[in-house]
């Protein structure tokens, strides 16, 4: 599960944005290789800091957003749409991991 805090705020320039207040997703070391090798993918680095790779709308590949950063509304949209699909990719290779061991599993002896 991935949690995100936002206080909602609205800036001098009259324009909406999000203020991160905390994130709970998980860290590099608890997520697949395979995931982590994808073009898309997204990890908590610390108690206070994301990283997301492949969020081509922000015009970066490897985006890092901190507590207390703002964004726009706009922009903190699209940004959740791309962490849902880093999320359903995650699970879809949780569950091809998941069949691969329930597939192939036992011992083999091979004499020659």
């Amino acid at each position: 599960m991935i949690n995100i805090r936002t206080e909602k705020i609205v800036k001098s320039d009259a324009r909406k944005y999000r203020k991160f207040k905390g994130f709970e997703m998980l860290p590099q070391e608890r997520l697949p290789k395979k995931y982590l090798a994808a073009e898309i993918n997204c990890c908590q680095v610390d108690k206070s800091s994301i990283r997301v790779q492949g969020f081509k709308e922000s015009g970066w590949t490897n985006q890092f957003y901190h507590i207390g950063d703002r964004i726009p509304e706009e922009r903190f949209v699209q940004l959740m749409a791309h962490i849902r699909k880093c999320g359903t990719l995650l699970m879809e290779i949780n569950e091809e991991i998941e069949t691969l061991r329930a597939e192939w599993q036992g011992e083999e002896t091979f004499i020659i």
